[in-house]
């Protein structure tokens, strides 16, 4: 992926009973833009938001049920066990839709429905 713009938040790990965990700057947590999350460097899901940190700990927490944050942090988990590495990037973004919606049409990742 060209990382124009995006800059690495950190890597996803593991704790006790298959929980996510993941550190973050607080000073992201009102920020509009795009996430990424890359497993073994490849683009596996882009999301646009508002807000980032609300975003992220969705990612974190959402264990149960069919929405996407759910299926995204199923995802994260799966490839955690299976030993890849996962990270989290972002780009700030006054149009975080279309951003994402041209990177979609660019990399067609895998965890995008």
């Amino acid at each position: 992926m060209k990382y124009n713009g995006f800059i690495k938040i950190g890597d996803w790990h593991l704790i006790e009973h298959d929980r996510l965990n993941i550190s973050y700057p607080p000073s992201i947590n009102s920020v509009s833009g795009v996430i990424a999350i890359l497993v073994n460097n490849e683009p596996m899901f882009f999301g646009s938001t508002s807000h980032y940190g609300p975003r992220i700990r969705d990612f974190k927490h959402a264990i149960n049920g069919n929405t996407q944050s759910a299926r995204i942090h199923s995802n994260i988990v799966g490839a955690l066990k299976a030993n890849e590495t996962v990270s989290l990037w972002i780009k700030d973004s006054p149009a975080p839709t279309k951003d994402k919606g041209a990177l979609l049409r660019t990399y067609n990742p895998k965890w995008n429905l």
